[in-house]
């Protein structure tokens, strides 16, 4: 699976943002202090794995509420080595907030977890999106 295309709607200071094309090769995101990079972390891993509940120990480390208010939501665009094409869309909201997977196959929670195939949150963040506290 490889990410092709970000649609972030309406997440932290980002509101209808579109980072289109994701390259191919080794993607890496740098920059200043406060340019958006660990909200864009944040914005990948809560739309992959769900927004994380307030109970959650690692809440704060993800919490990027909409500057402008709302909900926060958004889409991710991914291409499987089979070169099947998804998007798949969350908002915030209860359990995570709900998930719905359009393209080659329409699905949600089940179909995402194939797609991902077996990669969890945690793997995700320490292997595939490191930080600064990893």
């Amino acid at each position: 699976m490889r990410i092709t295309r970000l649609n972030i709607e309406n997440f932290a200071h980002f509101g209808n943002r579109v980072i289109d094309p994701v390259d191919e090769a080794l993607t890496v995101v740098h920059g200043p202090n406060e340019a958006g990079k660990s909200a864009l972390r944040a914005f990948m891993r809560s739309t992959l794995f769900g927004y994380l509940d307030r109970r959650n120990r690692q809440f704060a480390f993800y919490d990027y509420p909409p500057v402008n208010g709302g909900t926060a939501s958004g889409s991710i665009d991914i291409v499987t080595s089979a070169k099947a094409v998804y998007t798949v869309r969350r908002e915030q909201g209860r359990n995570g907030g709900p998930v719905i997977v359009s393209g080659d196959a329409d699905g949600g929670p089940e179909l995402l977890e194939r797609l991902l195939d077996r990669i969890g949150p945690d793997l995700y963040q320490n292997l595939f999106s490191i930080s600064l506290s990893e």
